[in-house]
């Protein structure tokens, strides 16, 4: 059950603190300025495309071994990933974020090559290989990219 809450985690693998407060929208709370509202977008798109991409990821790769089935919702996972990475070249990070933004073009990187190493396992039908794999993307991602996420948009942190 651990392991199913840590890849459920890891697989959404899509604003707290400081941001949480000032995009709120209630009160007297100011408006957030265009790089950080851009940036928090940018995450929140995100976490939309890859929890439609991951689908019931944790079930194909790790607890029923589908190779095909998982094959296919790792390209998936992997092409919403790579194209985070490029929008984030184009969204700087605002000042509040640039640590979390260091983690996440640090370590996603690692994640992305241990869910292309999934997919050619899939592809071979390696069911054992699948699962090794997969959970070296979970503990690329956490709590490493998850936490950083969750910094910008929280919902990353509960999905």
């Amino acid at each position: 059950m651990k392991a199913a809450v840590a890849l459920v985690a890891a697989l959404c693998l899509s604003a707290c603190g400081s941001l949480a407060n000032s995009t709120s929208g209630g009160g007297d709370s100011p408006s957030p300025d265009p790089k950080s509202a851009a940036y928090v977008a940018l995450v929140k798109s995100v976490y939309t495309s890859y929890n439609t991409a991951r689908g019931d990821a944790y079930d194909e790769c790790v607890v029923a071994v589908d190779p095909p089935s998982c094959h296919d919702r790792g390209a998936a996972m992997v092409a919403v990933w790579e194209q985070f990475l490029k929008d984030l070249d184009a969204t700087p990070a605002p000042p509040q974020f640039t640590r979390d933004d260091r983690m996440i073009r640090t370590n996603l990187p690692l994640a992305i090559g241990a869910l292309k190493t999934m997919v050619a396992a899939a592809e071979r039908n390696d069911g054992g290989e699948v699962v090794q794999a997969a959970n070296a993307y979970i503990n690329d991602m956490q709590p490493s990219v998850i936490a950083a996420l969750g910094d910008v948009y929280a919902p990353w942190r509960t999905n």
